[in-house]
């Protein structure tokens, strides 16, 4: 047997009966003052390593968190979104439903053979007070035809045709002007449009009592516009001393702005 064969197998023994001796001292308690001091040396450190790696492990699952999170987060987005553009889809379904019913109501109660007509734009000045619409020569739309909401009120007069629009000049434009009469005193006057925000009626007859509340309706004097479609009402009674006529503030009853389609008459 070689020397560094004989040096291993003694280590051995030696290892063998050093740990057997100990193993002995354990049992019998001999170590235990050893062992206890032991324990309370290693224990700080062993606590040590033990929060750090609770720490670290509680970082990771928070890191972990925070990813799911965002990602959680990023979905209700898109799932938001897609709700949005979901009823935005139906709002515009239900308007459309609306026109089409307001349509039919339109058709069913009033006596003159109209063109529908979806407004398309509008003039955003205060010069001028127009809407377009998507019908024109080719649909029957004729200039000077008078322009009423789904309600019947009316809402303008067409001045322009082109062969797929039209254009309509509403109630309130400087421009515009028409024959009234009251429904109850049958007081006449001209009607004009006060800068896209009134109407005012003039050469009213001093001896007509005409009196705030009453409703204005076309007189019929102009060849293309028929007797009785209503237009607004009177808000205040404007008289002069020595004067043949007097005049009245005339509230239009058409929401100008919320007009989204309009029935131009044949």
């Amino acid at each position: 047997m070689s020397r560094f064969s004989e040096n291993k197998f003694y280590y051995l023994i030696v290892s063998v009966a050093i740990i057997i001796i100990f193993s002995i001292l354990h049992v019998v308690g001999i170590l235990k003052p050893v062992e206890s001091y032991f324990v309370r040396f290693i224990s700080p450190v062993q606590s040590f390593f033990y929060r750090q790696g609770q720490g670290l492990s509680n970082f990771w699952s928070l890191l972990s968190s925070v990813r799911q999170i965002s990602t959680d987060n990023n979905r209700l987005e898109e799932e938001t979104e897609l709700l949005r553009a979901d009823v935005s889809r139906l709002k515009e379904i239900e308007n459309e439903n609306k026109l089409l019913r307001e349509q039919l109501g339109f058709s069913e109660k009033n006596p003159f053979e109209t063109i529908p007509s979806l407004v398309v734009s509008s003039d955003p000045s205060t010069t001028l007070q127009f809407i377009n619409i998507d019908k024109g020569r080719k649909d029957g739309v004729q200039a000077g035809k008078p322009a009423v909401s789904s309600t019947g009120i009316m809402v303008g007069k067409v001045i322009e045709v082109e062969d797929k629009t039209a254009k309509v000049l509403l109630l309130t434009d400087t421009n515009s002007s028409i024959v009234g009469i009251t429904q109850d005193t049958r007081a006449n006057g001209l009607i004009k449009g006060e800068h896209g925000l009134a109407l005012k009626m003039s050469t009213i007859a001093q001896d007509k009592d005409v009196k705030p509340g009453e409703k204005v309706v076309t007189a019929g004097m102009e060849e293309n516009v028929p007797k009785g479609l209503l237009i607004g009402e009177i808000e205040e009674i404007i008289s002069y001393d020595n004067e043949l006529f007097k005049e009245a503030k005339v509230k239009p009853l058409a929401n100008f702005n919320k007009v989204e389609m309009v029935f131009i008459l044949k």
